[in-house]
């Protein structure tokens, strides 16, 4: 077995690896050409490694890295995602791993979301600090919700979700946006924290290349916006909040609490979110949130951030939601 760099001669062969490695998710071969040729950071694609057979060159594992920028104290970092960190039964504990992580973590500004517990010493040991941590919630609409997990629901169309045009709690008024030209351009929101891109045209790639499967809202002054989209999980129509911004203050009570006016208005059972901010988590558990799934450690080999006090990522940090479906994620 040789640990080699992406060549695209092996592109079918890694195809195939990663449909076979991840089942459930689909396009995998639409989600290597957003990741990487239609990224707006940048292409990585040749920093990506893989374990290959000398003789068959077939794919055996993988450690891959996306482009992407943060800010930190108004200053902006290039680094990349790690991801889709996997290795085949049969090569555990041969170190073909930690050889793997050792050459993709040598890349500049190297992130990762979701630090699995069976690789979080290994990215101790090369280096990673932990910058943050985020917990997934979910919030049932009501009592009969949680029932309605062994029942099969049909599945809807996204195309017809009718999201609210405006949305209003507590004095606040969001309006929701279907045009790029109305985003914000605002790369940070917050410099004191730890931010991953989010400016007009990062927003414009994530959110509004196809129609109605975002609902982008954002304040009349522009300071704070909250995207959502409907979503299956378990047999359930959720609400899935996928990213927020503002800047301190009580705008994130707010924002939830407009977030669950959509979700009644959608047809949803329940809110599905992500943190990583310690106040607002304490805010989920007052509002009869359960957390759910393991949490996701944020790491950075960054020195220059690595006493950060906080840092905000939320489901747009990654792209799951693009590739496990409607119906199924």
């Amino acid at each position: 077995m040789e640990i080699i760099n992406y060549n695209k001669s092996l592109h079918n062969k890694i195809i195939d690896f990663n449909k076979q490695a991840f089942p459930l998710r689909k396009g995998v071969e639409a989600s290597f050409d957003r990741r990487f040729y239609a990224n707006i950071a940048g292409n990585y694609i040749e920093k990506t490694y893989y374990v290959v057979d000398e003789k068959t060159q077939e794919v055996f594992g993988q450690f891959l890295i996306m482009a992407n920028h943060f800010y930190y104290q108004q200053k902006k970092y290039e680094g990349g995602w790690g991801f889709d960190f996997i290795i085949d039964e049969k090569l555990r504990g041969q170190k073909k791993g930690k050889i793997l992580a050792e050459k993709v973590m040598k890349t500049p500004n190297y992130c990762v979301l979701g630090v699995s517990k069976a690789s979080e010493h290994l990215h101790y040991k090369l280096g990673n600090k932990k910058v943050g941590e985020a917990f997934r919630y979910i919030r049932f609409l009501n009592l009969l919700s949680p029932t309605r997990l062994i029942f099969k629901k049909s599945d809807f169309d996204k195309y017809k979700v009718s999201y609210p045009e405006t949305i209003k709690a507590n004095k606040m008024s969001f309006k929701r946006i279907t045009y790029v030209h109305q985003l914000p351009d605002k790369p940070y929101w917050n410099e004191n924290k730890l931010e991953w891109d989010r400016s007009a045209e990062f927003l414009k790639w994530r959110f509004f290349e196809k129609e109605n499967k975002y609902a982008f809202y954002i304040s009349e002054g522009k300071n704070e916006y909250f995207v959502v989209r409907k979503v299956r999980w378990r047999n359930l129509n959720v609400l899935l909040l996928v990213d927020y911004r503002y800047n301190g203050g009580k705008v994130f009570e707010n924002m939830y609490k407009m977030v669950l006016k959509i979700a009644k208005k959608t047809d949803c059972s329940a809110v599905i979110s992500l943190s990583s901010n310690q106040e607002e988590q304490a805010f989920l558990k007052r509002k009869m949130n359960i957390k759910f799934g393991d949490s996701l450690l944020v790491m950075t080999t960054c020195k220059e951030v690595g006493n950060v006090k906080e840092a905000s990522v939320t489901f747009a940090d990654s792209d799951a939601d693009n590739f496990y479906g409607d119906n199924i994620w």
